[in-house]
């Protein structure tokens, strides 16, 4: 008898431990369930912010592009209007040359007509870049297509302290669309100004290259970081404030050179020295078949 009362005093306290035991491990169970729960429903509430944040931007990019192409309405009509006075004053200034004795009065008419035809070349580009057109392709010198890109900026190039240093090698004309390379250029070049808020040097070469020419626009701005330069040709990815950029210049820029005109995009960087964008052009371009 004594030895059945020990027995079940022990069954009953394995009994005891067991579910002590079971009890233990279920709560164990249950607490790092809950920590996933909580962690899950961290991330939820991340991914939700993340998603609004992104729905936020691409509705503001959205808005950018539509403002944009009011923009290039605008500027199409603007042309047009300023494009007939123009017009007149030119003429009026070379009716008024051969009356004109003193040699100083003619320089300023001289003056007058120069600035004028620069201002209708300024005038036609925007045009061409307004108006939506096959794309063409047509022998581009190189040098007066940078010059007349570089005259779209000279006011804001003083402004900024910026001075322009050019190196023209002599270079075969590359067969290309010149309003395409004219966008890249000016996306180029407005990228080097914004890197250069304080000032600086932008340098513009054209060199021969094998096939082709090659076109470098270098700045001494502030350089990229390199998770920024690891995306730098990705679609509406842009480290400027809302309203300052779409974040499309470079990506558009990069499709018109590599699919457009079968040529090469890449840039050099360096964090507080510059950075260097080398465009290559081939003489006769190898279009890819998405471009077609």
């Amino acid at each position: 008898q004594a030895l059945e009362v020990t027995l079940g005093r022990r069954l009953r306290l394995d009994a005891a431990l067991a579910l002590e035991t079971y009890v233990a491990r279920r709560e164990r169970d249950l607490e790092y369930l809950n920590q996933q729960l909580a962690e899950s429903g961290r991330q939820l509430a991340r991914d939700l912010e993340s998603t609004g944040f992104e729905l936020r931007t691409t509705r503001e990019r959205a808005q950018a592009a539509e403002r944009l192409a009011s923009i290039g309405t605008l500027v199409a009509g603007l042309a047009h209007e300023i494009g007939t006075p123009m017009g007149v004053i030119q003429g009026h200034a070379r009716l008024l040359e051969p009356a004109v004795q003193d040699e100083n009065g003619r320089w300023r008419l001289r003056t007058i007509q120069a600035q004028i035809a620069r201002i209708s070349r300024i005038m036609e580009s925007l045009l061409n870049m307004a108006r939506p057109s096959r794309r063409k392709r047509v022998p581009v010198a190189l040098a007066p297509l940078l010059d007349g890109t570089l005259a779209f900026i000279t006011e804001r190039l003083t402004r900024r302290r910026i001075e322009v240093v050019r190196a023209y090698a002599e270079t075969p004309s590359v067969i290309a669309d010149p309003e395409a390379l004219q966008q890249v250029f000016l996306n180029l070049v407005m990228n080097a100004v914004d890197a250069m808020p304080n000032g600086g040097e932008l340098r513009i070469a054209i060199a021969p290259a094998a096939g082709g020419a090659e076109v470098r626009v270098a700045d001494t701005g502030s350089g990229v970081p390199p998770a920024v330069a690891q995306r730098i040709f990705d679609p509406f990815f842009t480290t400027k404030e809302v309203g300052r950029g779409t974040g499309q210049g470079l990506s558009i820029a990069h499709k018109i050179v590599v699919e457009g005109h079968g040529g090469q995009l890449t840039f050099e960087t360096e964090v507080g020295v510059g950075t260097t964008f080398y465009v290559r052009l081939p003489i006769v371009p190898e279009v890819s078949a998405v471009a077609a």
